[in-house]
C-alpha cells in the first residue's frame, strides 16, 4: 500500500478573512474586539511597489486572529501606505499565543515593505500589531534626546510660553500616527 499523498496547504488571505461572528470556525477569522481592518483584496501601494492584495490599518493597532486548524506559516510585506504621502513611523510584530515570534525595525513612509515570515506551526492564535514610533524621536534636534525630550528648560519650550520646540516635538510626535499600516500580501497557510 502507497503512503499518503502529502496535504497541499491552503493559502487564506487576510484580505478576504471573516470575522468570528460570520465564520464557520473551520479557518482563520478575525476576531471583533480588535483594532478596525480596511480588507484590500484589490490592492495597495508601499515604498512604490504595487501589491495585489493585503489589509491595512491605523497606527497604532492590533488584530488577533483565530486559526481555527493547523497553520504553518504566515507571511505578508509589512510597511506604511504611500497613501500616507511619505508621513509616519512605525514597527510592525507578529505575536502567536502570548509570544513575540517577529518584529521589523522602524519603517518610515515611503520606505519599501519588509518582508515577514513566521512559523506558526502549533499556534492557536495570532496577533498582528502595528506599534506608533514617534518621528520626533528618530533625529533629535540640538539639544534634545534620542527619546524625543529636551535636555533642559528654557521660556518658550513648551511650558506655555509661546511655540518653542517642545510644542514642535509633541506635534511631530503626533505624525507618528498619521500612518496607515500594511501588511501587503498577507497569508496564512494551513492544513
Amino acid at each position: 500500500m502507497p503512503p499518503p499523498a502529502p496535504v497541499e496547504p491552503v493559502e487564506y488571505r487576510w484580505s478576504t478573512l471573516p470575522y468570528g461572528l460570520t465564520g464557520d470556525g473551520t479557518g482563520p477569522e478575525m476576531r471583533l474586539s480588535g483594532s478596525p481592518v480596511w480588507q484590500r483584496p484589490g490592492g495597495m501601494t508601499i515604498g512604490g511597489t504595487r501589491y495585489a492584495h493585503g489589509v491595512s490599518v491605523r497606527v497604532p493597532s492590533e488584530t488577533t486572529i483565530d486559526l481555527n486548524r493547523e497553520c504553518t506559516d504566515y507571511e505578508a510585506y509589512a510597511g506604511l501606505d504611500d497613501m500616507t504621502l511619505g508621513m509616519g513611523a512605525a514597527r510592525f510584530a507578529v505575536w502567536a499565543d502570548g509570544v513575540r515570534l517577529w518584529r521589523s525595525g522602524v519603517l518610515r513612509g515611503g520606505e519599501p515593505a519588509v518582508p515577514v515570515r513566521v512559523g506558526i506551526a502549533g499556534r492557536r492564535t495570532v496577533r498582528l500589531v502595528v506599534e506608533a514610533v514617534d518621528p520626533a524621536a528618530l533625529a533629535p534636534a540640538s539639544g534634545g534626546t534620542a527619546d524625543g525630550s529636551s535636555s533642559g528648560s528654557s521660556a518658550g519650550d513648551g511650558d506655555g510660553d509661546g511655540p518653542g520646540i517642545g510644542n514642535v516635538r509633541r506635534m511631530l510626535g503626533r505624525l507618528g500616527r498619521l500612518g496607515v499600516a500594511d501588511w501587503a500580501g498577507s497569508r496564512f497557510a494551513c492544513e
